[in-house]
């Protein structure tokens, strides 16, 4: 029987595997937290990747709605997607001076059942060498959706 609640094993593997992958091939680890405001509610979510030198990302990646920490925006449709997890994949358009914008894509199971494909477009600005800020726009169901988050390179 499967426990309500429990983190899957599935993510925990990926997210080793990506560890392990990044620091064979001497790739810049990078972790991301994020906050996502889409048309039904917010999403908090997090992203362990590594970069290659080109600038290009790989990675997994975990968020679920914030009812915990948003609790008056609870509505109807947000038993749709209380939980997301997948890969995600980064394409850069644009790198000067350490900022850069990417495409990123992030594909996976939604509430372990449905898949999901997610484009958008984002732009990193450096705080420090291994502190970014992060924000861009993406589309659920044809909507707009907001991204922000801050990203570290260990």
């Amino acid at each position: 029987m499967k426990r309500k609640g429990a983190f899957p094993k599935k993510v925990i593997v990926l997210i080793g595997s990506l560890l392990a992958a990044g620091i064979v091939l001497a790739q810049d680890i990078k972790a991301t937290a994020y906050v996502e405001s889409t048309h039904v509610n917010t999403k908090v979510g997090t992203i362990l990747s590594f970069e290659n030198h080109s600038g290009w990302e790989y990675g997994g990646f975990f968020h679920k709605t914030s009812n915990a920490i948003f609790p008056e925006e609870i509505k109807e449709d947000e038993l749709k997607e209380s939980n997301f997890t997948g890969f995600f994949v980064a394409m850069p358009l644009i790198r000067e001076e350490g900022a850069s914008m990417k495409i990123n894509l992030r594909t996976g199971l939604a509430n372990g059942e449905h898949l999901k494909v997610i484009p958008s477009l984002t732009c990193e600005a450096p705080l420090t060498k291994n502190l970014l800020l992060m924000a861009g726009i993406s589309s659920r169901k044809w909507n707009p959706t907001f991204i922000y988050g801050i990203s570290f390179k260990i």
